[in-house]
């Protein structure tokens, strides 16, 4: 599940709450009615759905989904011999289907509840600044309370970087050193604190999430994602002056990381 870029979090809650209550209506008026009426309301509610969805989310699994191998067969509803069954039975499916993307919206949304600046260090700042459990961010970024959130892109390069050149595999794995301890606290209650009033999340790509290819392009667009969501300044920490560059031209606050936080040339 894939929102568009533009698309306001709670409006596309509500456009999917919308139309679930629309199959929950078809699904509710099918006894008594003639198979024809029954069709034609499966139908309409669907392709209700769709218009309501299509200018919220892109063409993904969501609004595929709706075009199910039930929905042909209902096409065909004289062919079989228990149609309210049928239409039923897709009813239910598409109902838990949007339940579940109206939870995850719902999820996402959360994410701007806690307090705290939202904060994302891209790949450089965690290879090359000093170690993320060791760095004051409450002094560097001028801030009470910290929220980082690592995009699972970041880890994942930073995994990678273990099997690069020495000086990359060296700082990569300098970077990792603290990372098992703070998963597992992770695991345990969806966040790990770094010190006093500083956090570190991980934000999951949904499935099928379609990336960017590019390593720094992908941190940005998961940056300008958790705004969207939040409906909150996201703020990227780098030592790019072109990610910053980007990032503003996002609409992300950028930050560069300060020389005291970063490790010496070299080492």
């Amino acid at each position: 599940m894939e929102l568009r870029e533009d698309a306001d979090i709670n409006i596309s809650i509500l456009r999917v709450t919308e139309s679930i209550r629309t199959l929950e209506q078809v699904r509710s008026r099918m006894p008594g009615r003639s198979v024809a009426d029954i069709q034609r309301d499966y139908f309409n509610a669907v392709a209700e759905a769709e218009s309501k969805l299509r200018s919220y989310f892109l063409w993904d699994d969501l609004l595929e989904d709706l075009y199910s191998k039930r929905y042909w067969q209902i096409g065909r509803l004289n062919d079989w011999p228990r149609p309210e069954e049928l239409v039923a039975n897709e009813c239910e499916s598409q109902i838990r289907r949007l339940s579940a993307a109206r939870t995850r919206l719902e999820d996402w949304r959360k994410l701007g509840e806690k307090e705290g600046t939202l904060v994302v260090l891209d790949t450089n700042a965690y290879m090359h600044g000093n170690q993320v459990t060791h760095i004051d961010w409450l002094r560097e970024l001028g801030a009470k309370r910290v929220r980082i959130i690592m995009p699972i892109r970041v880890l994942t390069e930073l995994d990678n970087n273990k099997y690069a050149g020495d000086f990359t595999r060296k700082r990569a794995h300098a970077a990792l050193k603290p990372f098992p301890a703070l998963l597992e606290e992770i695991q345990e209650k969806g966040y790990a604190d770094l010190r006093k009033n500083v956090t570190l999340e991980i934000l999951f790509d949904d499935r099928g999430h379609i990336p960017e290819p590019n390593p720094d392009d992908e941190i940005i667009a998961r940056s300008v994602f958790l705004k969207q969501v939040t409906q909150r300044d996201v703020t990227l920490v780098t030592m790019d002056y072109s990610a910053q560059a980007r990032a503003m031209s996002r609409g992300l606050r950028a930050h560069e990381l300060s020389t005291e936080n970063r490790k010496p040339s070299g080492a």
